[in-house]
């Protein structure tokens, strides 16, 4: 599966949440589960991926454009987050 994401997009994540969005291609590989990101009309589907990679949870939020994954957004996941979604599954 090909992999984009914003360049200027990918400093501001590092930045704010400390892992590129590069990395989200470590979380999609290794995701056990995902929920559709309804907060708000994005006019395109995003999807929320989730995966322990080595004990810390992280979440990549994706949207499919064509046959490209683009990756939004990336970030570690608080232990509540993940209460939520284990619940939700």
């Amino acid at each position: 599966m090909e992999i984009e994401f914003d360049p200027a997009k990918n400093e501001e994540n590092a930045r704010r949440h400390g892992v590129s969005l590069a990395f989200g291609a470590v979380v999609l590989a290794a995701r056990v589960g995902e929920s559709e990101d309804r907060r708000t009309d994005y006019s395109e589907v995003r999807i929320k991926a989730f995966a322990d990679i080595e004990g810390q949870w992280f979440a990549c939020v994706y949207t499919m454009r064509s046959e490209v994954c683009s990756i939004i957004f990336g970030h570690p996941v608080r232990p509540k987050e993940v209460r939520k979604w284990l619940e939700m599954r």
